[in-house]
């Protein structure tokens, strides 16, 4: 038999042998894939979090994080006049001005 005279049956079988590997070949890669550990990816990046400076006697007090922030609202010793700063900004500002100081404002409870 001459091997360039196939026969439909045979190019057929051929290539269902060539699709059964190439799946199986598939399989392997997507399996490697999902059990890969990439070391950045292992554990996820906390974003640090923000410290906040507030003005008291016109002295820079802190840093504060926002929990603490919070209690010095239900305090009253902050105010929406009181003047706060944290890394990024480029003047201080009032806390009545600042989304992120604003914010907990909001979140207070109403006053009895």
């Amino acid at each position: 038999m001459n091997e360039n005279n196939f026969s439909t049956l045979d190019r057929l079988m051929e290539f269902g042998l060539g699709m059964g590997m190439a799946q199986q070949m598939i399989n392997m890669m997507n399996q490697t894939i999902h059990t890969m550990q990439i070391p950045e990816t292992a554990r996820p990046v906390q974003p640090k979090a923000v410290e906040w400076y507030i003005a008291v006697n016109e002295k820079a007090s802190g840093p504060f994080s926002e929990t603490e922030i919070k209690g010095l609202l239900l305090e009253k010793k902050v105010t929406k006049e009181t003047l706060v700063w944290c890394t990024g900004m480029s003047n201080w500002q009032t806390a009545e001005n600042t989304p992120s100081i604003l914010k907990l404002f909001l979140q207070l409870p109403p006053a009895l």
